[in-house]
């Protein structure tokens, strides 16, 4: 009888050892298969990227190939430009010479000037009132026009200030 308990007993612990054994495997398959499942998605995200990557280099590529060509034809552009330029700079040249080119006009360019107005001419050119003539320039009280507004006082929140009625 108990030679029976212990088979009994021994054949439940197989039977217990070897459903607990089919347990393991089964997990252990479960598992393999999740990291089958997890690997193919990455493979497939992979291949996304890479895809996505070769997309984006052939546009570096694209946009690179449109900048060289526009700076091309910005040169080309400017040049003709500056041809523009240069053609319209000698066609107003000419107009202004064949509209300035009438006889009166050309009588009015030989008159001499004369030598009053010269002298006035060159008075206005050299710049500060009377720098000629100091005696004339010690006698004007008014500030010459290119001094701008060294003369005046100083006005701000930094500025002195004086009392009112002082």
């Amino acid at each position: 009888m108990l030679a029976d308990i212990v088979k009994r007993y021994a054949a439940t612990l197989a039977l217990l050892a070897a459903l607990l054994g089919g347990l393991g495997l089964w997990l252990q398959a479960r598992v393999i298969q999740q990291q089958q499942a997890a690997a193919r998605e990455r493979i497939a995200a992979y291949a996304q990227l890479e895809a996505a990557h070769r997309q984006q280099a052939a546009q570096l590529r694209q946009q690179e190939q449109d900048a060289r060509t526009q700076a091309a034809a910005v040169r080309q552009l400017t040049e003709r430009l500056e041809t523009l330029a240069r053609k319209h700079a000698a066609n107003a040249d000419k107009l202004e010479q064949t509209l300035n080119a009438t006889p009166e006009n050309m009588a009015w360019g030989d008159v001499a000037v004369p030598a009053d107005i010269a002298r006035l001419l060159d008075y206005a050119a050299a710049g500060a009132h009377g720098a000629e003539q100091p005696a004339l320039r010690a006698a004007d009280t008014l500030p010459p026009a290119d001094d701008g507004a060294s003369h005046q006082p100083p006005t701000g929140p930094g500025a002195p200030t004086t009392a009112a009625g002082a």
